[in-house]
């Protein structure tokens, strides 16, 4: 299992194939879409720094959700080594985005209710930058 400091070093040397099977868990999309997918949410996990997230103690896995209705929907999780438990769901594109691209759900709100739904995946990313 790869801590997110050591995902972001093989993302930037290109290793996409080695991310590839690192990072996904389940996904019902074709096999052959993953090394896109991939690379698009490897763009969002390159730019986490430390700050709510602890880039030594957590790691990130893909899923590509299939709902009961609507369309296929990828999600980045950030899950703790140590316990295994998933600590917070960047969901992109899902259909019940209501116009918004990007929603954060957390564990301290039972990932019930996002924490921020944006059209920008940067204020996702400044709100998980933030120390406070």
């Amino acid at each position: 299992m790869l801590n997110i400091n050591q995902w972001q070093k093989i993302y930037n040397t290109k290793n996409i194939e080695l991310l590839k099977n690192a990072t996904w868990v389940d996904w019902f999309c074709k096999e052959t879409s993953l090394t896109n997918k991939t690379i698009k949410l490897g763009k969002i996990v390159k730019q986490l720094k430390s700050g709510k997230i602890n880039r030594d103690s957590m790691y990130v896995w893909f899923k590509n959700n299939c709902p009961l209705y609507g369309p296929l929907y990828d999600d980045i999780r950030i899950a703790d080594i140590e316990s295994g438990e998933t600590l917070f769901i960047i969901s992109i594109n899902d259909p019940w985005n209501n116009n918004n691209t990007y929603k954060l759900y957390s564990k301290q709100d039972g990932f019930n209710i996002p924490i921020i739904t944006s059209n920008y995946i940067i204020n996702i990313i400044n709100y998980l930058n933030r120390e406070d």
